[in-house]
C-alpha cells in the first residue's frame, strides 16, 4: 500500500501522466509486485523502469490506473569471487492495476492476469 497525491492531484491534468511515471518510479519493486510478476529472473531490480498508461477509469471513490511496467530481472548465482556467470540484466513486462482512492490518495497495486 503506497499514496499517489500528486497523481490524483494532477488527475484530468495535462500533466497527469508525468506525475504518475515520477510516482511510480519512486515505488520500491515490492510496491509494484515486480517479484511475482517476473517470468525470467530470480531478483527484480527497478533499474530502467519504463511505464506506459494503458487505459484508465474513474468512479465517485477511485481512480483505476492499468498500466504496462518494463522492467529488468537477473539471476543471481552464488556470488562467489570464483563464479563464472556474469549477471546479465533480463527485460521483463507486465500489466499491473493502480487503484487510488480518491479522498485520501491511498493506492493499491495488483498484476492484471494474462
Amino acid at each position: 500500500m503506497f499514496y499517489l497525491q500528486k497523481t490524483l492531484e494532477s488527475w484530468g491534468q495535462p500533466n497527469f501522466t508525468e506525475s504518475f511515471k515520477l510516482e511510480i518510479g519512486n515505488l520500491s519493486a515490492e510496491e509494484l509486485l515486480l517479484q511475482k510478476a517476473q517470468t525470467h529472473g530470480n531478483y527484480t531490480t527497478t533499474n530502467n523502469l519504463g511505464v506506459t498508461i494503458l487505459s484508465t477509469n474513474e468512479n465517485e471513490f477511485r481512480i483505476e490506473i492499468k498500466a504496462g511496467i518494463f522492467f529488468t530481472s537477473a539471476i543471481s548465482g552464488c556470488q562467489c569471487a570464483d563464479d563464472p556467470s556474469p549477471v546479465d540484466e533480463l527485460n521483463e513486462y507486465c500489466e499491473i492495476y493502480f487503484t487510488i482512492d480518491k479522498s485520501t490518495a491511498f493506492s493499491t497495486a495488483r498484476l492484471a492476469l494474462s
